[in-house]
């Protein structure tokens, strides 16, 4: 096997292939590796020269990591049906013991469990399929709804009183949704770049794990979508006719998009260029089956569609322009069928 150490490849897939190897020539090029792929993030003082001590100072906390077993096809059936029947055995004890103590949920509780979560994504993307985190992510997604109230009907109703609460209206607060909005969008595109260099070098070992992290990526991010949407929806719907005039009613505007009028505009937009981002990658590399494809693609086409379908969002140029520049890479290098007849699109083909 050949190492190179001029890209840097996942943590835990090199602490694998150095448990598997006995040549020590392997091991010190596996040793180099980890070395760059770890000093922007690690102190120095845990850059050590014997290669046994570095993998594991490096590593071991990444591999004893309990990760996700991820199925997207089984992910997405339950989102579709109702996003509450979504298990999340191993989410936060903190968050379980608010489920039926909806009070408890408090913006400081929020931070204490999503802050370290962030943090870690941040370091590493691979971090997201920490069991910890995925589900605790899914928890509070579940607290805000994703579907307008007279839009969708459910079979059933949530055993608890949080998820019956979150069918009506938000419990998530805007600054949570806010920071899980930025945590996906940013994981997502600075996983578009580690495969994009995988892809250039040849790195098919790393394929069916780029897969894995896409998906839950691409997964998390149409949730997070569609509950910025239908956050957005209820906005403008209870937002007041009257406007006030004049130093005194900007400043109390002013205050109120402070407490809780968040404008989720930036954020959309960045979300739709990371999405490009990632439809410009070599896909038919990664998925290689045309409905596995197709899958992965409709978590942004999806969303996109959503997006296409609000006359606020539709009248922001810069959205529109965005939305619509997704929903044309998609068909013209991955076949997306729906967008050639959807009105308006098709002069963009």
């Amino acid at each position: 096997m050949r190492w190179g150490v001029d890209k840097a490849k996942p943590a835990l897939y090199l602490f694998r292939q150095y448990q598997n190897t006995s040549d020590a020539s392997s091991r010190g090029m596996i040793n180099q590796h980890l070395q760059f792929a770890t000093t922007p993030t690690t102190p120095t003082k845990h850059i050590i020269v014997d290669g046994n001590r570095s993998a594991v100072e490096y590593c071991a906390p990444i591999a004893a990591m309990d990760t996700i077993n991820f199925d997207i096809n089984d992910a997405l059936k339950h989102y579709m049906s109702d996003p509450a029947t979504i298990a999340t055995p191993e989410a936060d004890s903190n968050l379980v013991d608010c489920e039926n103590d909806p009070e408890s949920l408090t913006s400081s509780l929020i931070n204490t469990v999503l802050n370290p979560i962030v943090d870690s994504v941040a370091e590493n993307p691979d971090a997201i399929t920490r069991s910890s985190s995925f589900d605790s992510l899914q928890v509070l997604l579940k607290c805000a709804p994703v579907f307008p109230i007279y839009n969708k009907t459910f079979p059933t109703q949530p055993d608890c009183e949080l998820f019956k609460l979150s069918r009506s209206s938000s419990v998530l607060p805007t600054h949570a949704l806010s920071k899980i909005f930025d945590l996906v969008v940013s994981g997502l595109s600075t996983e578009a770049d580690i495969i994009h260099n995988d892809l250039e070098s040849d790195e098919q070992e790393l394929i069916s794990h780029h897969k894995q992290l896409l998906e839950v990526f691409g997964f998390l991010l149409q949730w997070t979508i569609a509950a910025v949407e239908t956050k957005a929806a209820e906005k403008s719907t209870t937002a007041p006719t009257a406007r006030g005039r004049g130093k005194g009613a900007k400043a109390k505007a002013s205050g109120k998009d402070k407490d809780g009028n968040w404008d989720s505009s930036a954020q959309l937009q960045t979300a739709l260029d990371t999405m490009c981002k990632v439809l410009k990658l070599k896909l038919s590399k990664i998925f290689l089956t045309t409905s596995e494809r197709d899958t992965f693609i409709s978590l942004f086409t999806r969303p996109v569609y959503m997006v296409l379908e609000s006359e606020q969002r539709v009248k922001n140029t810069a959205i529109r322009m965005h939305a619509f520049k997704v929903l044309c890479i998609a068909v013209k290098h991955h076949g997306h069928g729906y967008g050639k007849n959807y009105k308006g699109f098709r002069c963009w083909i």
